[in-house]
């Protein structure tokens, strides 16, 4: 498994570990090459990346963390402070329906109420109305009774004193105009044949 790593060297050229084990290598055999071979393997000189520079990338990744955790923190905390606002807002606005509920159920029942005596009123009213109502159809019936017998009676006597009326003013006429003689006329015109 150690044989298919690689190392990097400043020269740019890849070696495996197993050429290094080897002393081979596939680039050119110079003895430059050698020379690295002995750096790589004693551990002196510049054949793997410095600590500072491998250190730089974990520094960066590890300030980016931070900065997303202090973006995510703000963003948590605004969130919060928004949800709080609504919150308080929609209490106010819950808290003012409440009250205008209130108000309008009081305004009811206070309407219900007046309206429930003037019903009371009006039903003593129409109950008042109907007892006049049927002593006056009673007292009508009596007095048409009693009156018919005597509009009976009234009407002969009426009839006659209508002719006799007729009579005079007829008799009137004549001797205004100078004769008796129309006036028997008149009489004989209108009196009833028997």
């Amino acid at each position: 498994m150690a044989d298919y790593a690689e190392v990097r060297h400043p020269g740019s050229q890849t070696r495996t570990t197993a050429e290094k084990a080897t002393g081979t290598s596939q680039g050119s055999d110079d003895g430059d090459n050698d020379h690295e071979d002995e750096d790589v393997e004693s551990g002196s000189g510049p054949p793997c990346p410095c600590p500072a520079e491998a250190e730089e990338p974990e520094a960066r990744r590890r300030q980016f963390l931070e900065a997303c955790r202090r973006k995510e923190a703000q963003l948590k905390q605004a969130f919060a402070r928004r949800v709080k606002e609504k919150e308080a807002v929609l209490r106010e606005a819950e808290r003012q329906l409440q009250d205008r509920f209130e108000q309008l159920e009081r305004k009811q029942h206070r309407e219900t109420l007046r309206l429930e005596e003037k019903r009371r009123a009006l039903e003593e009213e129409m109950l008042a109305f109907s007892k006049k109502k049927t002593a006056s159809r009673m007292l009508q019936s009596r007095v048409s009774a009693c009156t018919s017998s005597k509009k009976k009676d009234k009407d002969r006597k009426k009839d006659q004193g209508y002719r006799f009326e007729l009579l005079c003013f007829d008799v009137k006429a004549c001797e205004t105009r100078g004769g008796r003689k129309e006036a028997e006329e008149w009489e004989e015109a209108y009196s009833p044949r028997v």
